[in-house]
């Protein structure tokens, strides 16, 4: 049972970092843990305590139980099936994520974009 829940974590942390487009030396900076610890949880050799699979789980934005395996990602998210697929081709498309990822190298004007395409998304509803 140990052996199967270590497989699970570690194909859902890997798929997810990959998702998110994340890298093991991102987590081991974001958990102040060393890379041989990221590498063990990769490579199902050892298990975090649950204190950290709740921060790794909040970090990659993901619910604990799905990055466990204990449960499925929830797609009932969004209502509109389209929706929630464009959502999804965002979310796994780097160059797409400027919405969701403001980062330092973001230009100042593409914020201003995707605040002007909020704000009328705010003014259709």
């Amino acid at each position: 049972m140990a052996d199967d829940m270590k497989k699970k974590f570690s194909e859902n942390l890997r798929k997810y970092l990959a998702m998110s487009n994340k890298t093991q030396a991102d987590l081991c900076r974001y958990m102040g843990v060393s890379s041989a610890t990221v590498s063990d949880w990769c490579n199902e050799k050892k298990m975090p305590a649950s204190p950290k699979l709740y921060k790794i789980a909040a970090w990659l934005r993901v619910d604990v139980d799905v990055l466990l395996g204990d449960k499925e990602p929830d797609d009932n998210y969004y209502i509109d099936d389209y929706a929630r697929d464009l959502a999804r081709f965002l979310h796994q498309n780097p160059e797409y994520r400027v919405a969701f990822d403001a980062t330092r190298k973001v230009k100042a004007e593409d914020l201003e974009t995707v605040i002007n395409v909020l704000d009328k998304f705010r003014d259709v509803q």
